[in-house]
């Protein structure tokens, strides 16, 4: 998502920590995101880096 601000735009994404309920879903920073873990952004498929991550795939 991006939001705009007086001709200022801001790239978000959308993060669920810990679980799948909305509850816990926040928007967060993409550059913070990006920063902070860069694997996700990687390939542009998110699903399967987690998974690779956990062991899944």
């Amino acid at each position: 998502m991006v939001k705009q601000l007086r001709g200022k735009e801001i790239p978000l994404v959308k993060v669920i920590w810990g679980g799948a309920t909305p509850e816990s879903a926040t928007w967060e920073l993409e550059e913070k995101m990006k920063a902070s873990y860069p694997f996700l952004f990687a390939s542009g498929n998110f699903e399967d880096e987690i998974f690779k991550r956990r062991g899944v795939l």
